[in-house]
């Protein structure tokens, strides 16, 4: 038997249940298909998504279950492969709650360490920026912040200027700071918006853009370093990079430790024997 709850471009009313779908004996609820809607990317049409994921969960039961009918669950080769996909899945939950138990985090002296033994070797793959970014969801102002900016630029205090530019026309100013003193990968700069991207392409060291708009708030951009790819970078630039890069090489020399624990444990019980 089969049962939607949605089947066509409007959504029905929710069951009593709180069933969405049902095949047989097994059944989807109400709240397996909000968790499944919630890691969908942001902008999707509800009711679209919801009769999809629905969809394609009605599709894997109906396959599964006429499977089933046929005898396939008989055939060695399909036996072998459900065995191998379990113990796939139990290796992963156990090494997913192996790290949730043993948390990693490098320490600043660590990745300083790391930085001066690699330093030969972390070449930037790419272009890095340090940029001045003011957002303002008002244009008159964001005219005014630039104009400001470019006043800044040509004074002998550049620095101190644009410090009171920011707090004079950021909600942020700690912030917008500190984002200005960080060097960034141009792709994930670049990703940040559209129009910001073409400023990025467009601007010189030192040039300051013009206002533009995007998603309702009017964007000023000043370009104040541009590092090329293949230059050796301050441990500044990069250190997030190498923290991650860290914790990485530390949960998998975890990993190795208890692995080589558990063949141990195993070959003194008499669980393993490798020939």
């Amino acid at each position: 038997a089969l049962a939607l709850s949605a089947c066509g471009g409007e959504e029905a009313p929710r069951p009593d249940d709180g069933h969405a779908a049902q095949v047989g004996e097994e059944v989807l609820s109400e709240t397996e298909v909000r968790e499944a809607l919630a890691v969908l990317p942001a902008g999707l049409d509800s009711t679209t998504a919801r009769r999809q994921v629905i969809e394609q969960w009605v599709k894997s039961r109906l396959l599964a279950q006429e499977a089933r009918r046929q005898g396939l669950l008989e055939e060695e080769d399909v036996r072998r492969q459900l065995e191998d996909n379990e113990r796939a899945v139990l290796a992963a939950a156990l090494i997913d709650r192996f790290f949730e138990a043993n948390p990693v985090e490098p320490s600043d002296e660590e990745i300083a360490a790391y930085f001066e033994a690699n330093r030969a070797q972390l070449a930037l793959r790419e272009p890095y920026l340090r940029l001045r970014l003011l957002s303002l969801d008002d244009q008159q102002r964001a005219r005014a912040a630039r104009a400001s900016l470019v006043r800044a630029n040509t004074s002998s205090f550049p620095d101190s200027l644009w410090a009171l530019t920011v707090q004079e026309y950021t909600t942020d100013p700690a912030g917008t700071l500190a984002f200005a003193s960080t060097y960034l990968p141009q792709s994930r700069l670049i990703g940040l918006d559209a129009a910001i991207a073409e400023q990025i392409r467009l601007l010189n060291p030192g040039e300051v853009g013009p206002v533009v708009e995007s998603n309702g708030r009017f964007h000023v951009v000043q370009l104040m370093e541009r590092v090329t790819a293949g230059t050796t970078p301050e441990l500044t630039w990069v250190r997030e990079e190498l923290r991650q890069r860290l914790a990485i090489e530390q949960r998998n020399d975890m990993l190795i430790r208890q692995v080589e624990q558990l063949q141990n444990e195993a070959q003194a019980e008499g669980r393993l024997i490798v020939r």
